[in-house]
């Protein structure tokens, strides 16, 4: 393991979009703002009482403090970290169809989106805030515990390598924004947005979305209409990253290799729930942009965006036909040339 100097980043708030939703109404939006799961959560409810708001807020927060505490990859009392140190567990609800999703995306993304990714994450552990530069030697052994086909589940029994870890970073702010998107729906008929983080869904009317640049800090890359009730999610390589040695270390790791992603440097995904375009965007960073926008086209239920470096460090996309159409493209154009 190498010891090093470096300057670390963790980009706070929005994340991976800057919001830009705007409603044509009068009533005024009132906002909810937690942290959980390590980002920052907000959520817009337009035209409802103080009363209403409460009781809204309740809920959410309710509903967050559950799934963070169970899915908390870094807190020994987690209902995740039992299931890493064992090799069978019995699951809670939640966490049993977030991880036969999580699964069912390894086999969707022939597994470039891979919920065993755990080990990797500890040996880099850029998510923890401490990271680490690991040698070839340390990547090798901890890609042996690495791959979702040795995990076994029967109903919501799980059997898994000892030496096995979850990750479900990919996934967790996905299925929450569902969770809080359905909670909403049942208590208000008002329009509302939810923004995880950066993973984004909502309700009652469509909405502009800004997506942040990569490289400019503040500066919008390109919008797009999001339609009420679908969502979307981006994986950015400057959410969490390190530089060392004027080189680019990042969180989103590839499952394969053992290492930090390559290629891309943003995607953005448009999907009909929250739990999809969250792994969807993971699974295509990982992918790399040629067939990342191929999986995109060949998908009927998600539409993309991807940023990609040259060599020369220079800007480019890749947008799925789908997302041609919802697209600001002439923005787009002037920022990335």
């Amino acid at each position: 393991m190498r010891h090093f100097r470096y300057k670390y980043y963790v980009v706070l708030g929005l994340l991976a979009i800057t919001l830009c939703a705007f409603l044509s109404c009068t009533k005024q939006a009132q906002t909810i703002n937690y942290i959980a799961m390590d980002t920052v959560f907000e959520i817009k409810v337009y035209g409802v009482s103080e009363k209403e708001l409460r009781a809204i807020e309740s809920k959410a927060r309710s509903v967050t403090a559950e799934l963070d505490s169970s899915l908390n990859f870094f807190s020994d009392k987690s209902e995740l970290a039992k299931i890493n140190s064992s090799t069978r567990a019995t699951l809670s609800l939640h966490t049993c169809l977030i991880l036969k999703r999580a699964l069912e995306w390894y086999r969707i993304s022939k597994g470039a989106f891979d919920p065993t990714v755990g080990p990797i994450t500890l040996l880099w552990n850029i998510n923890a805030g401490e990271p680490r530069l690991p040698d070839s030697l340390e990547i090798q052994k901890a890609l042996a515990f690495v791959g979702a086909d040795k995990i076994r589940i029967d109903g919501c029994n799980i059997q898994k390598p000892e030496q096995s870890k979850f990750d479900l970073g990919g996934i967790a702010k996905g299925y929450l924004t569902d969770l809080l998107f359905d909670s909403l729906r049942a208590m208000t008929n008002k329009p509302f947005l939810i923004n995880a983080g950066g993973t984004i869904r909502g309700w009652g009317k469509d909405f502009i979305i800004g997506i942040r640049h990569p490289r400019k800090e503040g500066a919008i890359l390109a919008r797009f209409v999001l339609p009420s009730g679908d969502a979307v999610a981006t994986s950015g390589d400057y959410e969490r990253y390190f530089i060392y040695n004027n080189k680019r270390y990042h969180h989103i790791m590839d499952p394969r290799t053992g290492k930090p992603a390559s290629g891309v440097c943003e995607v953005t995904i448009i999907g009909e729930n929250a739990t999809d375009a969250d792994c969807a965007s993971t699974a295509v960073f990982v992918m790399g942009a040629e067939r990342g926008i191929e999986f995109l086209n060949y998908s009927d239920k998600l539409d993309g965006l991807i940023i990609f470096l040259d060599k020369n460090e220079n800007l480019h996309y890749l947008m799925s036909d789908g997302m041609k159409k919802k697209m600001k493209v002439k923005l787009l154009e002037e920022v990335v040339k």
